[in-house]
């Protein structure tokens, strides 16, 4: 007889397969969570039912990549992939058995990778996200509309890459963002719209970049700002910045 349990905790082994997962007795209930993470899997492999958990963490793995045999269910809502060596990830992946069914995944981490590009065609079949996490990789840019399906979005980490210019309507859908991190990239300007439609912005981090100027008009409409660091920056000149009226910490440390 199968045995139905809610959680299944396998991390911090030296696992270097799931095959026997495949076959494995143990089936999961509904709003389950399997836990893979820290172990030394390079690929993973299983059972139906196992593919639909709810929770999955692959973290600490040495994954390159995840095939096409281990398309993850619509249903899944917490998705960690961080801390392994994976630089693609197929939008077909998140569409299950249905090419038509949206993925409901409300998490996604996918930072310590070696991601160079972040596809819209990715990001376009997840519109339920709210925490994106895509931190030291080594994305350099996206394009314009990459994040405008991602209206739920409520985090947003994107530090520790290569990005250098941030188009202007970037985060023009984005209206929910709470937390941006944006720090230790090559960002030299900040366009005056990019956070225009930022109205629930909470923290901002522009640490550690190549910023110089900061335009007055920057956080006009930033107006729920709390937390502003942007020490560590090459900054001439700082204005009388219009729009933070909540404004508690602001951080300038080496800069100037």
């Amino acid at each position: 007889n199968n045995c139905y349990v809610d959680e299944l905790d396998l991390s911090y082994n030296l696992l270097n397969s799931t095959d026997y997962l495949a076959i494995s007795v143990v089936e999961l209930g509904s709003n389950n969570k399997l836990k893979l993470n820290n172990n030394q899997l390079r690929g993973f492999r299983l059972k139906t039912s196992m593919r639909k958990a709810t929770h999955l963490d692959l973290s600490f793995n040495q994954l390159k990549s995840v095939t096409k045999d281990n398309s993850f269910d619509p249903g899944l809502l917490f998705l960690n992939l961080s801390h392994n060596s994976l630089d693609f990830l197929s939008p077909s992946l998140f569409k299950g058995v249905s090419m038509t069914i949206a993925s409901k995944l409300v998490d996604l981490d996918l930072s310590c990778n070696y991601f160079t590009n972040l596809s819209a065609s990715l990001l376009n079949i997840l519109p339920s996200l709210e925490k994106l996490n895509v931190s030291f990789n080594m994305l350099e840019q996206f394009e314009n509309a990459s994040f405008s399906v991602l209206t739920r979005l409520k985090k947003l980490d994107l530090s520790k890459n290569r990005l250098s210019l941030l188009e202007k309507s970037l985060f023009e859908k984005n209206v929910f963002l709470e937390y941006l991190n944006l720090s230790l990239n090559r960002i030299e300007n900040l366009e005056r719209e990019l956070f225009s439609s930022l109205t629930n912005l909470l923290f901002l981090d522009l640490s550690g970049n190549k910023i110089s100027i900061l335009d007055r008009l920057l956080f006009q409409n930033t107006g729920k700002l709390k937390d502003l660091y942007i020490h560590s920056n090459p900054i001439l000149q700082i204005q009388s910045l219009v729009g933070l009226e909540s404004i508690e910490n602001v951080y300038l440390s080496r800069s100037m």
